[in-house]
């Protein structure tokens, strides 16, 4: 073998072996949990008028939006959300409208 062959195999070893750590650690998750339903336009109105009455500064503030609103979700059927979800869809439909103007 050829020292460019030995390190080529050398660096796939390495690789299987960082990825079956990973894989017996337990990688966090990313992304959407499975089953989490998207933001509909009933969503978005509670959201806002939620927002607007708490008018949100900081954790404190988004946790007591997150509270009102997964209070109105649950009456409605609907997913219940952290408060992290709902501060990241309502700075996005801000930016949004702000670029739509």
């Amino acid at each position: 073998m050829t020292a460019a062959v030995v390190k080529v195999t050398e660096k796939k070893e390495k690789t299987a072996i960082t990825k079956t750590k990973k894989a017996e650690e337990g990688d966090k998750q990313r992304g959407r949990a499975q089953g989490t339903w998207n933001f509909t336009g009933m969503d978005m109105l509670a959201l806002v008028r939620v927002v607007g009455a708490k008018k949100p500064l900081g954790l404190h503030g988004w946790g007591a939006v997150a509270k009102e609103y997964n209070e109105w979700a649950k009456n409605n059927d609907l997913a219940v959300r952290d408060r992290t979800s709902l501060r990241h869809k309502f700075d996005a439909v801000c930016i949004y409208l702000c670029l739509a103007v």
